[in-house]
């Protein structure tokens, strides 16, 4: 990528820091990602295919201050990883259902390996469950993030779970995933599937969700939620000018 591919993204998700490829800057990287970028679903809703294509990403997320789901978000976050010379392999993950339970297929998730002197963990595209800082592949204790705690326990199968506790005692499996590099093509079937078929969270919910230094702004549906560290307000959206006045003012997004 050109350095004024790198600028504009730095621009856009707000970074002034050091880009040296170790740790401390990764850290304030996926930060400034977090704190900037919206998880956001809001194309499938207006019949806009979604594109892995890193010029139609840029597009859509640098250039037009748009977000994105896991595979747009940390492709386009990985790509600039690269290009600032950290060494990056796209992973896939199989994510929980809230509900159920029940454990995604392979490629449900996209995530980032970042091999630094330790493995880390790194996604920009995980809502409102996500980490806010990378974390230590094989660190077998608990993570203190800003979203929550965090633990990253390795499986017989070879692959690890990263799950999510609100505090020491109680943690919920988010995902399993694999350390095997992968491919952006093997993503393009369950990111078909996902904004197209009947049966997929994101055909069925309207997310749009940025992290705050206090807690989290949040569209689910016809519902607009601001959470504020133990304090949560949520109104019901009216209509469509109703929706795109929240957009603008609280994710500045302008469809």
């Amino acid at each position: 990528m050109t350095k004024e591919w790198v600028d504009r993204y730095l621009e856009r998700i707000q970074y002034h820091g050091n880009l040296n490829p170790n740790v401390e800057n990764l850290t304030s990287l996926q930060e400034s990602h977090i704190y900037t970028v919206p998880f956001e679903d809001l194309d499938i809703h207006y019949g806009v295919p979604l594109s892995l294509d890193l010029e139609d990403l840029s597009e859509k997320v640098i250039e037009n201050n748009r977000g994105g789901f896991c595979y747009e978000l940390n492709y386009l976050f990985g790509s600039l990883l690269q290009a600032l010379g950290f060494q990056v392999n796209f992973i896939s993950a199989r994510v929980y259902n809230e509900i159920t339970g029940i454990e995604g297929p392979d490629h449900d998730h996209m995530a980032l390996r970042v091999q630094l002197k330790d493995q880390w963990l790194v996604d920009v595209g995980f809502g409102g469950r996500a980490f806010t800082r990378p974390l230590l592949i094989m660190n077998r204790g608990i993570q203190a993030d800003p979203a929550g705690f965090y633990q990253i326990i390795p499986l017989q199968t070879g692959e690890f779970q990263v799950q999510r506790g609100l505090d020491h005692k109680e943690f919920l499996p988010l995902y399993n995933f694999s350390l095997k590099a992968e491919s952006i093509e093997n993503f393009y079937h369950q990111c078909r599937w996902k904004q197209t078929d009947s049966e997929s969270h994101f055909v069925q919910n309207k997310i749009c969700t940025l992290a705050t230094l206090s807690g989290r702004k949040s569209i689910l549906n016809n519902v607009f939620t601001i959470r504020e560290g133990a304090n949560k307000t949520s109104v019901e959206i009216a209509n469509q000018r109703n929706e795109k006045q929240i957009l603008r003012q609280h994710f500045n997004i302008s469809l």
